[in-house]
């Protein structure tokens, strides 16, 4: 059964990064409001592959989450702590996904500190 675009939206948004790589398109843009771009499914993949690297250093619990489903696009806000030797985090975030044909063309993410 091939996941919806919720469910790769949501599996993006809550880490589990390596699931989504095979719905990401090959042009797929991933920008970070106020941080990083990133163009195309090599380097969508490498950040996502430094970014699992970091979270296994770091005790993440999700409060909340939220998915809001459009046509073409899915929303995914949530609130999570991020807790590592140096302290806690709690980080409110929301991510927008575009698809096409099921597909992930872009991923627009912000987030703060709560």
């Amino acid at each position: 059964m091939n996941p919806t675009p919720r469910d790769v939206a949501e599996a993006f948004s809550h880490h589990n990064f390596t699931s989504t790589y095979d719905r990401l398109a090959d042009d797929v843009r991933w920008r970070y409001i106020g941080g990083n771009e990133h163009v195309g499914k090599e380097a969508v993949v490498a950040a996502c592959e430094r970014s699992i690297a970091d979270f296994a250093k770091v005790r993440t619990t999700f409060h909340s989450s939220r998915t809001v489903v459009g046509t073409d696009t899915v929303v995914v806000e949530t609130l999570a702590d991020y807790v590592d030797k140096e302290g806690t985090s709690k980080i409110g975030s929301c991510d927008l996904y575009d698809f096409v044909d099921g597909t992930v063309t872009t991923i627009t993410s912000y987030s703060v500190e709560m």
